[in-house]
């Protein structure tokens, strides 16, 4: 979005025939790299060490790895900070913490980069945030208990969601998000929400 307002070129890297993510593909970039982990809309999550050979491949400018969905499975980038000085992750609040009307994000990167983002943040930023904002978004971290809780109950019910849809016939591509990326291999996309949308998904639909 920002790219297309600046009029900034950029290079949409196409996902694998398994809706896996090309890292190699992202080697040698221009001007920077940016990518969700686990991606959306599939859930994949693309291994740590993954993650570490595009950081490596990229020495002379910023990655950016936006961790909406870490929480949900998969490690963090944000162990690789201290080792590399363009690694920039993102994560946000809206998630697993269940507060996106407050539009709390946060970046975790060395000190240079950091500072170059408190540089502009002010005069670039979309979404100012309020003290209620911070103070709620601070609640959220300290309460670990509860976040534990509600992220565990939430994988169980993809898990048990996944093991269901597969016995109805959907193929379902693994995911470590809060979300499933499925297909029926006899009812087409179009078809299955209009069932879904007139209120017949009964399983003897399938």
């Amino acid at each position: 979005m920002y790219a297309k307002l600046f009029d900034i070129p950029y290079e949409e890297i196409p996902l694998e025939e398994d809706f896996s993510i090309p890292s190699s593909a992202f080697a040698n970039s221009p001007g920077g790299v940016i990518f969700p982990n686990p991606n959306a809309p599939t859930g994949i999550f693309l291994e740590l060490e993954s993650v570490k050979e595009m950081v490596v491949a990229n020495p002379d400018c910023v990655v950016i790895v936006d961790e909406a969905y870490i929480d949900f499975g998969g490690e963090s980038a944000a162990s690789l900070i201290a080792d590399f000085e363009n690694l920039l992750v993102v994560q946000t609040t809206s998630k697993s913490r269940s507060l996106a009307g407050l539009r709390v994000g946060y970046a975790l990167g060395q000190a240079h980069l950091i500072e170059a983002l408190i540089r502009i943040k002010d005069s670039f930023n979309s979404y100012t945030i309020d003290r209620l904002a911070l103070r709620g978004a601070l609640a959220s971290f300290q309460d670990h208990a509860y976040f534990s809780e509600k992220t565990m109950q939430l994988i169980r019910t993809r898990e048990m969601t996944t093991e269901r849809m597969s016995a109805l016939g959907f193929h379902v591509i693994p995911s470590q998000a809060n979300f499933l990326f499925m297909e029926h291999p006899d009812i087409h996309a179009a078809d299955l929400y209009m069932l879904l949308k007139k209120g017949k998904c009964a399983c003897a639909a399938f």
